[in-house]
């Protein structure tokens, strides 16, 4: 699906959780009982539901996906608890710490490419992690021997925990993959070289060989 697509959807279901919010608030009696509206809170809440459903996976990708404190003292999932049937005490401040991420997610779109949108959604399916793209690649030297990939550098984050930010950091993450690539290379065929001769050249001293 588009960023434009998602994006659109999700400024529909925060409009919509703000509306149940505002007549949930209007609904209830000092004792925090819903006593009026409330076949159409009932049919508001499961449409929520059924839109949370299908863009839950944008949501937590995208946002902070809040936790509030349980009145037993256990954290408790916000967007889940907001649109369940549970206690009021409980359902109103997790529906605010819903609409705050979902404004938070709208400004993520607004700075966010469309390219980024993609390689966030819909990253290569050969590998766990992000490939970030370099020129050259080949050879035996650092930064190459990958089979004549290109240049490519797997870079190992997991698919799951993959973010808009690593997606926007992409040449910085690359660049520092290169850096280590370069050293590991240097000491596994110079350094090492290097040492070696240091100490054949002391044994050959100690021994009068000059």
């Amino acid at each position: 699906m588009k960023k434009t697509d998602i994006q659109n959807k999700i400024e529909s279901f925060h409009e919509a959780l703000k509306a149940y919010r505002s007549l949930l608030l209007q609904s209830r009696d000092t004792m925090v009982r819903i006593v009026r509206n409330g076949p159409e809170l009932e049919v508001m809440r499961s449409d929520l539901n059924r839109k949370y459903g299908g863009l839950s996976k944008y949501i937590k990708k995208l946002g902070n996906y809040p936790m509030l404190s349980d009145i037993g003292g256990g954290p408790c999932p916000a967007y889940e608890v907001g649109l369940s049937t549970g206690i009021l005490q409980r359902r109103g401040p997790c529906l605010d710490a819903a609409i705050q991420d979902l404004e938070y997610i709208l400004g993520q779109f607004e700075s966010m490419s469309n390219a980024e949108f993609d390689s966030l959604f819909t990253p290569p399916q050969s590998t766990s992690g992000i490939i970030a793209t370099g020129g050259g690649g080949g050879g035996g030297g650092p930064g190459g021997g990958r089979g004549g990939d290109g240049g490519r550098v797997v870079i190992d984050i997991p698919r799951e925990h993959v973010t808009i930010q690593h997606v926007k950091d992409i040449h910085s993450q690359y660049w520092r993959k290169v850096v280590n690539d370069i050293w590991l290379w240097f000491k596994e065929h110079v350094l090492t070289s290097v040492v070696v001769g240091l100490i054949i050249a002391s044994v050959v001293y100690s021994l009068g060989w000059n």
